[in-house]
């Protein structure tokens, strides 16, 4: 992606590397004048270029999936139908290609999305139970369900460091598991009222509260998230979240989400 983005002649002297084939000749300084990847301005500027794609693009329904859908260079969108998703593929696919930006990789819980394109670079798994990453979340495409999985998490050594190592392990962009960590994160705080330093050793009672946290974590692998919570043809819909008031662990969090959808 960064590639396809041009830079500015005026601005390519600030891309310069230096190289040689071989230590006997001179150095050499060339100039980068395409987006350089790792430089702390190039994630900014391809998701510019991408939203200028959408801002520009004369299909409404495909502006606004360009604009709001993507998260860097990664697509998460959908249709109500098959024909809707065909078409939104094809679209985007195409819009996208002006720029010299191709879509690969697709994936969908509905094959005949996948199986009526005939890009050779896409990477088919219709059929496979095996999971995929969804902007860190794991995705079941064949159930179309979102679920966790904590045995991969590993407790490095109980200090302030290994804590925040574990905790930071479980990535949770939509804060779906929160009512089952936010435990953790309250004694996290804790560790910070108590003054320890990064790799201080716990207080005896502090490891054990952690290590019955930790232990329950395991239920969350038996969680499983339908990821279409809303049905077709829609006007409006209204998001409610309940919480009860939180005392410091010695009570579990109550969460209640009411889905209000307003329908045709």
């Amino acid at each position: 992606m960064y590639r396809q983005i041009v830079v500015h002649p005026d601005d390519r002297s600030l891309q310069q590397i230096v190289w040689r084939n071989d230590p006997s000749e001179p150095m050499k300084a060339y100039q980068l004048n395409t987006v350089t990847y790792g430089t702390a301005s190039a994630p900014y500027l391809a998701t510019r270029c991408l939203k200028q794609i959408g801002m520009d693009c004369k299909d409404d329904k495909i502006s606004e999936i360009i604009i709001h859908d993507f998260y860097v260079d990664d697509l998460l969108t959908g249709g109500d139908s098959i024909q809707d998703a065909l078409d939104i593929h094809n679209k985007v696919s195409s819009e996208l290609a002006t720029a010299g930006m191709n879509l690969r990789k697709w994936k969908s819980n509905e094959p005949r999305v996948i199986l009526n394109n005939n890009n050779s670079s896409l990477e088919l798994n219709i059929g496979s139970t095996e999971p995929c990453k969804t902007l860190g979340l794991s995705w079941q495409i064949e159930s179309d369900e979102l679920y966790f999985s904590t045995s991969e998490i590993v407790l490095n050594n109980f200090t302030k460091r290994g804590l925040l190592s574990v905790i930071s392990q479980i990535f949770d962009p939509l804060g779906l598991p929160t009512p089952c960590i936010i435990s953790m994160k309250i004694l996290m705080q804790k560790l910070w009222l108590l003054k320890l330093t990064w790799d201080e050793q716990l207080p005896s009672e502090i490891i054990k509260l952690w290590l019955s946290i930790v232990e329950n974590l395991s239920f969350l692998n038996n969680l499983r998230i339908p990821r279409s919570v809303i049905c077709n043809q829609y006007i409006n819909v209204d998001l409610h979240i309940l919480v009860t008031h939180l005392k410091w662990l010695t009570e579990h969090v109550c969460m209640s989400v009411v889905l209000i959808i307003k329908i045709m």
